[in-house]
C-alpha cells in the first residue's frame, strides 16, 4: 500500500472511530472530529445528523460496526478512493434508540437489504490532514 493510500485509511478509520463514540452520547460528544476529518457536503450532512439526533434525544448502542475500508485507487499522492462495507454483529446490534424510553428506533425493510457499498473519496488538505470530501453509497446493491 502507498504511503498516500495507508494514511488515507488510517484518517477514515480515526474519524469512523470518533464517529462511533460521538453517536453512543450525542448530547455531550466532542464534535471537533467533523471539522477535521470532513469537508463540503459531508461535513453537512454529518453536522446536521447529530444535530437531529440531540433534537431528538437519539444515540446508537450496540457493537460498532467493522467499517471493512479497502483501498479502491490512488489517484495522487493527495487524492484516494476508499470503499467501506459494514459489517454488523448480528448478537449485539448497531441500533439507534430513543434515550428517554430506551427503546429501538424502528427501521423500515429495505431492498435490497443493507449493507451497501460506500465509497469514500479522501483528499489531504494543505495542513496535511486526510478529509472526506466526498461519499456515494449504492443502495442499488448489497455488499458482503
Amino acid at each position: 500500500m502507498t504511503p498516500a493510500a495507508q494514511d488515507a485509511v488510517d484518517a477514515y478509520y480515526a474519524y469512523f472511530n470518533a464517529d462511533v463514540l460521538a453517536s453512543r452520547d450525542p448530547t455531550h460528544a466532542d464534535l471537533s472530529f467533523i471539522a477535521k476529518y470532513e469537508t463540503g457536503q459531508p461535513r453537512t450532512s454529518t453536522q446536521q445528523a447529530f444535530a437531529s439526533m440531540k433534537s431528538q434525544g437519539r444515540a446508537w448502542r450496540g457493537a460498532a460496526p467493522d467499517p471493512r475500508v479497502k483501498v479502491k485507487s490512488v489517484l495522487s499522492s493527495t487524492v484516494v478512493q476508499l470503499t467501506s462495507c459494514l459489517l454488523v454483529d448480528r448478537s449485539d446490534p448497531w441500533e439507534q434508540f430513543t434515550i428517554a424510553t430506551g427503546k429501538a428506533v424502528p427501521v423500515p425493510a429495505m431492498t435490497p437489504p443493507p449493507p451497501y457499498l460506500l465509497t469514500i473519496f479522501m483528499k489531504r488538505n494543505d495542513g496535511g490532514t486526510w478529509q472526506i470530501y466526498d461519499l456515494l453509497q449504492n443502495r442499488g446493491a448489497t455488499c458482503g
